[in-house]
């Protein structure tokens, strides 16, 4: 009896325990994540060129969003980054866009600062989604204007190229996927040609369409990593239609390179052995051989 109530009382303890870590402490330990990448087709010119990835802050009005946010641009641009992308859900609520803009405003890069919309972007929710609610109109012309004076270029289905040298880089963004915005052979068509192309998606389930070809590099967020990762398994969960295991990380598909970032905050605020990150990616000519290979999946099939 009195064995019984120890065992018991020590997994209530840990239960709590375990809890308060993933609440309070481990979504404020951000960790800056420094990656080389082999980039095929890479120019010898452009080799060491340094790309800053950031994504789903999360800002809802708190301050403890806001603090973990402005850390996460502080590590990149004392980084100086060449290229900057960001891959949406900025906010928890359109409404509180306005909040994001003087962060996007503090981010410097020679070759450009670069950003695509999530579905909380758009106010488009998972309950807005199971239920086929209209998300609201993500061009409200209140943060939108204000957004447009700034050094950050939004990308909706559209593609921008920056100049570095004789190399011509060109990053394209999509609309998010999982709000219904796609439009990947759209900005496709719109995108010229470069000697590097970025591709960058809120959601990685954009990496299923046969269109991702084009690019050398994908970039997304959505994720959170799962936000809870059992070790030799993975993510329980995370927020795709399919293949849960590519939550987070560098992987190839098909011969293209796409990485999933963890994330800066999260929706509901819960980590565990999934902390908030930051990436510098630094890309160098190379094979990918090396890089994990995921299976592509059609539109309808689920994978684990």
């Amino acid at each position: 009896m009195i064995l019984a109530a120890v065992i018991l009382w020590t997994l209530v303890a840990l239960m709590v325990s375990v809890g308060i870590w993933g609440v309070f402490i481990e979504p404020n330990r951000l960790e800056v994540a420094e990656l080389r990448v082999p980039i095929p087709r890479l120019p010898q010119s452009l080799a060491g060129l340094k790309v800053a990835h950031l994504s789903d802050w999360h800002l809802s009005g708190r301050g403890s969003t806001r603090a973990v946010a402005e850390r996460a641009c502080q590590q990149i641009m004392s980084r100086a980054p060449d290229l900057s992308c960001l891959t949406g859900d900025l906010v928890t609520q359109v409404v509180q866009m306005p909040e994001a803009i003087p962060l996007l405003n503090s981010l410097q890069a020679p070759l450009g600062v670069y950003l695509v919309l999530g579905n909380h972007d758009c106010n488009a929710t998972m309950e807005d989604m199971l239920y086929g609610h209209e998300p609201q109109d993500c061009a409200e012309d209140t943060w939108r204007t204000e957004l447009s004076s700034g050094p950050v270029a939004l990308l909706d289905n559209e593609a921008r190229r920056a100049e570095c040298g004789d190399a011509r880089i060109v990053v394209a963004g999509v609309g998010d996927v999982t709000a219904g915005r796609d439009d990947l052979p759209r900005t496709m068509s719109v995108a010229p040609a470069g000697d590097l192309h970025i591709l960058l998606s809120h959601s990685p389930d954009i990496l299923d369409e046969p269109e991702v070809e084009w690019a050398d590099l994908v970039l997304c967020g959505h994720t959170h990593g799962g936000q809870l990762v059992l070790p030799g398994y993975g993510s329980v969960w995370a927020p795709v239609w399919r293949l849960r295991h590519r939550a987070s990380g560098l992987w190839r598909m098909n011969g293209t390179l796409a990485f999933i970032t963890r994330g800066v905050g999260s929706g509901f605020r819960m980590r565990i052995n999934c902390q908030p990150e930051v990436a510098m990616l630094e890309l160098h000519p190379g094979t990918a051989e090396d890089v994990p290979e995921t299976p592509q999946v059609s539109r309808g099939e689920v994978g684990a």
